[in-house]
């Protein structure tokens, strides 16, 4: 759709704040891949997942975040904060 739309309109119908994810989200993979490829034994790699999580987030908060995002962050301190 994103090339349709580019293709008749000539213009891309997103703006960069659906990048930072993907920059995120495809450095994250490649972590994950690394780790998995050094550590093959699963439970080991399962609990990566947390250290996984954070790097993301530092991902995500290193690429500048928008009021949405520190909204959303905002709750999920308080829901971590309410467990702890």
């Amino acid at each position: 759709k994103m090339v349709e739309v580019y293709l008749t309109l000539g213009m891309i119908p997103y703006n960069t704040k659906y990048i930072k994810p993907i920059i995120s989200g495809s450095l994250l993979l490649l972590l994950a891949g690394i780790t998995h490829k050094f550590v093959s034994n699963i439970p080991i790699t399962l609990c990566m997942l947390p250290l996984l999580f954070a790097v993301m987030i530092g991902l995500l908060i290193a690429l500048r975040l928008y009021e949405e995002d520190k909204e959303i962050m905002g709750v999920i301190m308080r829901k971590m904060k309410f467990f702890g």
